[in-house]
């Protein structure tokens, strides 16, 4: 039971260290990418721990550590819009970038949300219109399903909706190249969430103003 609690309800300290590695993976794998040329595959294996960390974080945010969902999505979609052109500019990329990913996750949760404890023509128009709006998003469905699965993960923790968060993680990285990592995540996920460590909320102030500035 001590187990299943605590990987079902993640203290804020593994959260905070969550997405410390959460960025460093980042920031690894984008460096191998546009300024080394790909040099290092082990560099691009690391980065594909970061967006299981971050649909974590934000799962478990929305689960326990925000009164208002709408404003946490609000602080994503700002910072991710204000990064996309710079985004675009560093990667070439014209996909949605990670802050926006997230903050469509964040929608897609809280439609699935009042679609389970009232189902209305609205909710269902609302769950449409996001599930449209992942078409353009870095890992496309599967990016903002993740935050998905997270979140039913912590609401009802079981194995069916472990199972679920499993397949989300492998669903992420469809070639076998990079199923490692995608195993090392969890693994890496649950030790923290086992070890509890006790540290303030580090990246509070600077973690949005710095997925812009880390293109620079």
């Amino acid at each position: 039971m001590l187990l299943l609690h605590r990987l079902s309800h993640p203290a804020s300290g593994a959260l905070e260290v969550l997405k410390l590695a959460a960025l460093v993976a980042m920031v690894t794998d984008h460096a191998n990418k546009y300024a080394l040329d790909r040099a290092y595959p082990m560099m691009e294996h690391i980065g594909r721990l970061a967006f299981p960390f971050f649909a974590l974080v934000v799962a478990a945010n929305l689960r326990w550590n925000t009164a208002d969902p709408q404003r946490y999505f609000m602080r994503l979609a700002v910072w991710g819009m204000a990064s996309q052109a710079i985004y675009t500019w560093a990667t070439g990329r014209t996909d949605l970038n990670i802050l926006l990913t997230l903050g469509i996750g964040v929608q897609l949760v809280l439609a699935v949300e009042a679609l389970r404890q009232h189902s209305s023509v609205v909710g269902v128009l609302w769950l449409m219109v996001v599930i449209v709006a992942t078409l353009p998003c870095d890992y496309g469905l599967t990016g903002p399903l993740l935050v998905v699965l997270f979140h039913g993960w912590f609401a009802r923790p079981g194995p069916y909706t472990a199972l679920l968060a499993i397949l989300g993680v492998a669903a992420l990285n469809t070639s076998l190249l990079f199923a490692p990592a995608a195993l090392a995540s969890l693994i890496v996920a649950g030790a923290v969430a086992w070890w509890r460590p006790r540290l303030p909320r580090l990246t509070r102030y600077w973690s949005y103003p710095f997925y812009p500035t880390h293109f620079a």
